[in-house]
């Protein structure tokens, strides 16, 4: 969402469904976390990147977040939902529905050998990278104008398993190239790296290392 009252109508729409939520301080944003019926979590969050003053990474990947402050930051600190709420002020009024400046930012995926990922995201679709580090749990990787886009979480990757064919759950994600230039350029990186690739009329769709389905467009076409 594009404002901390949005932000602050979704808390009040989770509080009132008696749904289990959590609610978390990244320092860069304000995030709500909740699962829909068929266990697929979802974020909503609204971006504070102005409270960073700088990231540091130690060589064993440790990340530690530092404030304009001064101080240091975890980026997993508890969000004071009640001090959220009150940007709602005293009239009751929660808004019934998500803003309708509200998109889709950023997406998680859990991952067994986020490395070899991090190579097909970076070195053949193009991404840059952003976080690496095992430490914190994450690895991720965006575009110069927004660097968190795809996220790799490592935490349950001991325990992750196939799912069933017909499982609820992601089937594929789409991303937007500027150009057909930039789309014939990924495709073949896509050859030379050997990455499954099919052509479906302006869109390619391919797989990365660990079977995560995507399409790769022309924005606008």
């Amino acid at each position: 969402v594009t404002t901390r009252r949005d932000l602050a109508h979704a808390a009040a729409r989770l509080k009132a469904s008696g749904l289990r939520y959590s609610a978390q301080d990244h320092l860069v944003s304000e995030s709500l976390y909740v699962s829909d019926p068929s266990g697929n979590g979802i974020e909503i969050c609204f971006d504070t990147p102005e409270r960073l003053l700088r990231r540091e990474v130690s060589p064993d990947g440790r990340v530690s977040l530092i404030a304009v402050d001064g101080s240091a930051h975890s980026g997993l600190e508890p969000l004071d939902v009640s001090s959220l709420l009150r940007d709602l002020g005293n009239s009751g009024h929660v808004e019934p529905r998500m803003a309708q400046d509200a998109f889709i930012g950023h997406i998680h995926l859990r991952a067994r050998a986020p490395e070899a990922l991090m190579e097909f995201y970076l070195g053949v679709l193009g991404f840059r990278p952003h976080i690496q580090s095992r430490t914190f749990g994450m690895f991720d990787c965006g575009t110069e104008r927004r660097a968190h886009m795809i996220a790799f979480n490592i935490w349950a990757r001991g325990e992750l398993r196939e799912p069933p064919p017909d499982a609820a759950g992601l089937d594929y994600f789409t991303v937007e190239l500027g150009s057909a230039h930039e789309l014939a350029a990924v495709a073949r990186r896509l050859e030379t790296a050997n990455a499954p690739a099919r052509r479906e009329g302006g869109a390619i769709s391919t797989a990365d290392p660990e079977g995560n389905r995507l399409r790769l467009v022309v924005q606008g076409g």
